[in-house]
């Protein structure tokens, strides 16, 4: 994975209520963080999915927007 290492990577989960989606991004980061990836934490507005926030009418200008507000583990 050396030559990975100069990357960064964006998670999306759903924001499940039983969090089943937030434990699952935060396993997987740290696993890629390990690995000597950058993560970042991709978050939808509250009650969103990645389905349902292009559904109901998000843009790609409007995702864009998320990726920007992406936070590190």
């Amino acid at each position: 994975l050396s030559e990975l290492a100069d990357r960064r990577i964006y998670l999306l989960f759903d924001q499940d209520e039983n969090l089943a989606g937030q434990l699952a991004s935060h396993a997987l980061a740290c696993r890629l963080q390990q690995a000597g990836l950058e993560v970042l934490i991709v978050q939808l507005p509250a009650g969103q999915d990645p389905n349902s926030y292009f559904v109901h009418g998000a843009r790609a200008a409007d995702f864009n927007l998320c990726l920007e507000g992406a936070k590190p583990l």
